[in-house]
């Protein structure tokens, strides 16, 4: 059973990173380290602000800051989506990620962090550290807006000083 699974999980990201391929605007154009980027991609792209409920994705980035793909990782409910750093780091060891941008969406319309929201991205980025896939940035997305945890929350969450783009990929 769980084979099955492993192997729907596998298509699914096939399907995302064909998807990404198909519009180069956002492969080859754009750099994602700018989190307005990232924001319009998942709302164009993805549909993160039409989900009714949680939803959680990882992009996957390579060493020029550019979306290899992207993976919806978990499905929860109107007010969490439950997942741990491997459901995160498989998909981004899958495609050959050197770095990831991590985002999920409040359906209830506020883009503010809950504590479990920060301590579960502190979480990945001390898993990431390990693997040595970095986390670039946290987003959280409504319909109208985002949080941006890179911005709001660096010498905290993120270890760097004021700079999001300190947090780099160094090729």
């Amino acid at each position: 059973m769980s084979d099955v699974i492993e192997m729907e999980t596998v298509k699914r990201y096939e399907v995302f990173i064909r998807k990404t391929d198909q519009h180069p605007i956002y492969q080859h154009e754009r750099d994602v380290i700018n989190p307005e980027i990232f924001y319009d991609f998942l709302i164009r792209r993805v549909g993160l602000d039409e989900k009714p409920q949680e939803n959680f994705v990882v992009m996957a980035i390579d060493y020029s800051h550019r979306i290899k793909g992207y993976a919806i990782v978990a499905i929860g409910d109107y007010t969490n989506a439950v997942l741990s750093p491997s459901n995160i780091f498989q998909f981004a060891m899958s495609v050959g990620a050197n770095a990831v941008i991590l985002a999920h969406n409040h359906p209830s319309g506020s883009p503010e962090p809950s504590k479990n929201d920060i301590s579960a991205t502190e979480a990945f980025i001390e898993g990431g550290r390990v693997l040595g896939i970095p986390v670039l940035d946290h987003l959280i997305l409504t319909d109208s807006i985002y949080y941006s945890m890179a911005e709001e929350c660096n010498e905290v969450i993120f270890n760097v000083e004021g700079d999001p783009n300190k947090n780099v990929v160094q090729g």
